[in-house]
């Protein structure tokens, strides 16, 4: 799955999203409008904390301080890459479904949302195996132009962070069982301090 969105988001960086900007809307074909990456998780971030889901103030700094440190980053998409959305086809392909979140997003946040998806409803998943995945996932990314492959661990991380404050009112519906903080990689997260 981490080659398939480095391919996918590589492919669409090249042939549509080089000239989008992570901050506003992207017109396909000067109809459809990708929304932009920070407006829907500004408001997502704000109304998690109205809700009591992101209580800590520093979270809610460091979240907001994430989305103002990516805007400048190329564009890729977002789709809520998670086990629901995706099938396996008889000959080992993948097959992706349910676009209702498409948004425009920097490259590796939708990865982030897999492994956050996949923790949360699973338990922990080592380190090694996110570092794998999301190697596999940049050198996908980069077979489409060099330096699309370039998201570091600290800030693939700091996706996984902000998604689990979005996920957060899942937890005990839709196969999340396990909260964010039991399942969190054995690591620190260096962007703004933890999210």
């Amino acid at each position: 799955m981490a080659a398939h969105l480095g391919d996918v988001h590589g492919a669409a960086w090249s042939t549509e999203l080089r000239h989008a900007s992570l901050g506003a809307p992207h017109r396909l074909n000067g109809e459809y409008a990708i929304r932009d990456f920070i407006t829907p998780r500004r408001h997502a971030i704000e109304q998690r904390h109205r809700t009591g889901y992101l209580p800590d103030a520093r979270r809610r700094w460091a979240a907001h301080t994430l989305l103002e440190r990516v805007e400048d980053l190329p564009a890729a998409f977002y789709k809520d890459t998670n086990p629901r959305n995706v099938l396996v086809t008889a000959e080992g392909g993948l097959v992706t479904l349910d676009v209702d979140d498409l948004t425009l997003a920097p490259f590796g946040y939708d990865l982030a949302k897999l492994v956050v998806t996949l923790a949360m409803t699973h338990g922990r998943i080592p380190l090694a195996v996110i570092v794998n995945a999301l190697a596999t996932y940049n050198a996908a990314a980069d077979a489409h132009h060099p330096g699309l492959g370039a998201v570091a661990l600290p800030l693939f991380l700091a996706f996984a962070e902000l998604h689990s404050i979005l996920t957060a009112p899942y937890l005990g519906r839709g196969g999340y069982r396990n909260p964010w903080e039991s399942v969190r990689p054995d690591t620190a997260y260096p962007l703004g301090g933890e999210l």
